[in-house]
């Protein structure tokens, strides 16, 4: 019996080094996946990073980091936050993903921490974005945004160290989405509704990595 629980420990302790540890060596051109650079430049637009967190896969016995989110924003939407009275109710997601002067307002970087394959990375996003009832406009957006991530991952998906970014974009006129895969723009969209949703995944009231709402919250609260 006691043999018996000696293996068994033995085992699990393999098991959590396995998934809780680097998986591989990093192959992308960032290769630090556990943190963030201070600035972003989509298009050669200067954003400021204001907030990070860890998106986590929970296992059998452990979580496992899978990508960090990185946050950031012009200095005219900074500025435009500031002002707001009621900092503590801010629906992020949308204020964030509102498009001004023409410029990039809003970047969300995932760095990588560990290899994930194509499939999964495009079915949990596509999923997200997805629910019964949607009109035709905005199902076409999601489609055409499959598309884009698809044909750029890869058949070898993303490494540990690489990076896939959204941009938000645009004016009252035109609203845009640019989408990144490993440092080069893959394509846009142009759909309202589809800016909005995937805003809502990582800044919203369910975001997949619950401290970035929380780290924001006390940026535009000091």
């Amino acid at each position: 019996m006691m043999w018996a629980n000696v293996i068994f420990y033995v085992f699990l302790f393999i098991y959590i080094s396995l998934a809780t540890g680097d998986n591989d060596t990093c192959q992308g051109r960032y290769c630090s996946a556990h943190s963030n650079s201070r600035v972003f430049e989509p298009r050669g637009e200067s954003l400021k990073l204001v907030s990070t967190g860890m998106r986590k896969k929970n296992l059998v016995v452990a979580a496992v980091d899978v990508y960090s989110v990185g946050i950031y924003i012009s200095s005219d939407k900074e500025k435009i936050l500031k002002k707001t009275t009621e900092k503590k109710i801010i629906r992020f997601d949308i204020e964030l993903s509102k498009p001004i002067n023409d410029k990039a307002s809003l970047a969300t970087v995932l760095t990588f921490a560990r290899s994930v394959g194509k499939s999964a990375i495009v079915d949990a996003l596509v999923t997200a974005l997805s629910k019964k009832g949607d009109t035709a406009t905005y199902e076409a957006a999601v489609q055409t945004f499959k598309s884009l991530l698809t044909s750029s991952i890869g058949d070898k998906g993303i490494q540990k160290g690489e990076e896939i970014a959204f941009v938000w974009t645009g004016n009252k006129r035109t609203e845009s989405l640019l989408v990144l895969v490993r440092g080069s723009q893959v394509g846009s969209i142009e759909n309202q509704e589809l800016r909005q949703k995937l805003a809502s995944i990582y800044l919203g009231t369910d975001a997949v990595a619950p401290e970035v709402v929380t780290n924001l919250q006390s940026f535009f609260s000091r």
